[in-house]
């Protein structure tokens, strides 16, 4: 009697674990850009999880771009087949050329800041929806543009140092006074917040203890939000 349930239950579970595989994955939920005067490239690319080759299916759900960001001829969204402009916003679902085995499809927003009106300063964003059978998942780019004149910051903080680097258990970090950081977070290559802390006047002793060994980003941010200078380092 135990062999026969035990023949029963082994197959509702080998097939409840394969209807609930993902096909593919995206590095990060949310890409996050500062504008700059040139064009900017900002990848969150998708990871075919399977044995065999996939397309993806995606498309924009939802936005709030300025309409003058959105005529720019230089505002886009590519994948591994081809590069879309402002008729990607129309909702409508594009397909990537085929994605082999394991492998990576390119997925990346493109922008000029050159191109973009200071007058539509802000943050905004972009919401992608990718799907490939029953697999839905999102991606999200979040753009920050400033005009020239609310940043005394445009300096982009350039005497910010980092040391020891390689760290160990603690990264010490300085900058100028006057540039207003209040903010610092550690960031992994793929864009993962890994621990935030707050901070004053003109340095900062960061506690990396719990970090796992690796190479990060360092971001020193203003009392917005506002990125104002990255720089990487590793922890051994």
């Amino acid at each position: 009697m135990k062999k026969y349930f035990y023949l029963l239950f082994l197959p509702m579970m080998f097939g409840f674990s394969a209807t609930n595989a993902q096909d593919f994955t995206m590095h990060t939920d949310t890409v996050k850009i500062l504008m700059q005067n040139y064009l900017v490239e900002a990848h969150n690319d998708a990871t075919n999880t399977t044995s065999g080759d996939i397309k993806i299916s995606w498309k924009v759900y939802a936005n709030n771009l300025p309409q003058d960001w959105i005529d720019s001829a230089q505002f886009g969204i590519c994948d591994n087949n081809l590069c879309y402009y402002n008729e990607i916003l129309d909702g409508n679902p594009r397909t990537s050329f085929d994605v082999s085995a394991l492998g990576l499809m390119a997925f990346k927003t493109q922008v000029s800041g050159e191109s973009i009106g200071v007058v539509s300063t802000g943050t905004y964003y972009v919401a992608v929806e990718l799907t490939h059978g029953t697999t839905v998942d999102t991606a999200v780019f979040q753009f920050s543009r400033w005009a020239t004149n609310v940043s005394n910051v445009n300096g982009n903080l350039n005497k910010v140092s980092l040391y020891p680097n390689p760290a160990r258990s603690e990264l010490n970090v300085t900058y100028d006074k006057e540039a207003g950081v209040k903010s610092i977070a550690i960031y992994n290559l793929v864009g993962k917040q890994v621990v935030k802390y707050k901070v004053g006047g003109s340095s900062a002793k960061l506690d990396i203890e719990n970090v796992p060994s690796g190479v990060y980003f360092v971001r020193l941010m203003d009392n917005t939000g506002r990125v104002m200078a990255t720089r990487r380092f590793t922890h051994q």
